[in-house]
């Protein structure tokens, strides 16, 4: 996963939860708050209707009753009321001996399991024929769910209820006188409210995310110059540097400092190579020089026995080897230093790798192997420096014929699109798959085991340095004991 992506979670979940937990605190203090209105609004209806017989007030239960029952029957409006309104009193035995018609009709299911608490809900279900069978309308101005009333409407109906149980203490005993009224309303009120929360909570989401997106990549912008920066840096601009803007003190410019720092000190690595190289180069060039006029001189005097001769023979082969590795040495430390001379011309494709092909000749018919260039069906042209590239393709094909034993190496040149490519395909031992990739490096070699005195290890560096002057693109396809194929491509116009 990206680290973008990451971030992006990470923000969106910190942010999300925060939300929710923030919805839950809201939707938990709404409910408080009805909750406590709907209490207080049940005390004030029990506390009416007890009157003097409030909790902890001693009195007469005729008493209570009479007032309870000229409560419910006082007037015509009173009877009508009661039909809407729940309210019972209960002996210890939890015999009814007082309650309204609506209690009557939709008694408790249980009224012992709430006795000893002070409130309590509960849900009752109440029919639309016990309205309509006393003839119950609302007045004009009824709103469904009306404080401390109960009316369906038109249709069966589910109340819930909010109860409240009080102690009645009277001479003949204690009593339970329970209320009920309906608490629809902020049930209905909390529904919306948490639908409208989780509404919101998706809304948040979904403005959440492409924030975070955009957070996350404005965060991480900087890095992706740095690695945009870090990848357009190679060894030929090897000094280049990471930006850095002033006064930038944060991490981006203390990393951007510090990854500046390590290209100094590999800069620094790379210059004390080619100077080394040039260096030991340079020193044994003269010493070699002399010792291959001195071989020769003693090679030519008379009378050496065939012991001898070949004894001088292998120390001027072994010199020459030598010599040729000093000189590619020096030839690959100018390239790097960008001292080598570069003269473009317009050079002939067919022409150009028969004359390459011509000078290897001999070791292909030494091996016997099929050597050919295959028909080039139109004259194909690219701009380059024929000296250096002779010397790129020389040590390309040179590398194939000398590690093909058997079979063939194959030339191709064609135009595709608006580039010539050149392959060289051989039947070779081929390349382990995880050394590909170091086949370029200096000195590299893909079998250290075999010992070539023939081989240094940097005709393939030499190769890629000159083709990355001419801006061509050598690809590698290769299958261990099956042969490789080079392929390389020149950008050519129209």
């Amino acid at each position: 996963m990206k680290i973008r992506t990451r971030l992006t979670v990470f923000f969106t979940l910190i942010l999300f939860v925060l939300i929710l937990a923030l919805s839950f605190w809201y939707q938990y203090r709404l409910y408080s708050v009805l909750r406590q209105e709907t209490y207080e609004n049940l005390d004030k209806f029990t506390n009416g209707l007890l009157g003097h017989g409030r909790p902890g007030t001693p009195g007469d239960i005729e008493h209570l009753l009479h007032r309870l029952t000229e409560i419910r029957d006082r007037d015509n409006f009173s009877r009508q009321l009661s039909l809407q309104t729940w309210f019972a009193l209960y002996t210890r035995e939890m015999q009814v001996i007082m309650q309204t018609p609506f209690a009557e009709d939709f008694p408790l299911p249980d009224p012992s399991s709430f006795l000893n608490k002070k409130h309590f809900s509960i849900n009752i279900k109440a029919g639309v024929d016990y309205f309509k069978a006393r003839d119950i309308t609302p007045p004009e101005e009824y709103r469904p769910m009306r404080e401390n009333e109960f009316y369906t409407g038109e249709k069966n109906y589910i109340f819930h209820c909010a109860g409240r149980t009080t102690r009645v203490h009277t001479t003949e005993g204690t009593y339970f006188f329970v209320t009920l009224i309906p608490d629809n309303r902020n049930s209905e009120y909390l529904k919306k409210t948490l639908v409208n929360v989780i509404i919101s909570l998706f809304i948040s989401l979904c403005i959440i995310i492409p924030i975070g997106l955009f957070y996350a990549g404005y965060s991480l912008n900087p890095i992706n110059k740095i690695i945009h920066e870090m990848n357009s840096i190679s060894e030929r601009n090897i000094s280049r540097r990471i930006t850095i803007k002033k006064n930038s003190t944060d991490e981006i410019g203390v990393v951007s400092l510090s990854i500046n720092n390590l290209l100094d000190r590999i800069e620094n690595a790379f210059i004390m190579e080619k100077q080394f190289i040039s260096d030991v180069s340079h020193e044994f060039k003269t010493p070699l020089s002399i010792l291959q006029l001195n071989t020769e001189f003693f090679a030519n005097k008379p009378g050496l026995t065939d012991e001898e001769m070949d004894r001088i023979s292998a120390s001027m082969e072994i010199i020459y080897y030598l010599s040729l590795l000093i000189q590619k040495l020096l030839y690959l430390s100018r390239l790097e230093s960008n001292l080598c001379a570069f003269n473009p011309t317009s050079i002939q494709i067919r022409r150009f790798l028969e004359s390459v092909m011509n000078n290897l000749q001999g070791i292909a018919e030494m091996k016997k192997l099929e050597f050919t260039l295959s028909p080039v069906d139109e004259p194909l042209t690219i701009n380059g420096d024929e000296e250096i590239l002779y010397i790129a393709f020389y040590n390309i094909i040179e590398n194939a014929l000398k590690y093909t034993n058997r079979g063939h190496v194959t030339v191709h040149a064609g135009k595709k699109n608006n580039t010539v490519e050149i392959s060289i395909e051989d039947t070779g031992t081929g390349i382990p798959g995880e050394k590909k990739d170091r086949i370029f490096d200096k000195f590299f070699r893909a079998d250290p085991t075999r010992h070539d005195t023939k081989s240094f290890g940097i005709g393939l560096t030499i190769a890629k340095r000159i083709l990355d002057i001419h801006g061509a693109v050598i690809h590698v396809q290769t299958e261990e004991n099956r042969g490789t194929t080079f392929s390389i491509r020149f950008a050519v116009g129209e």
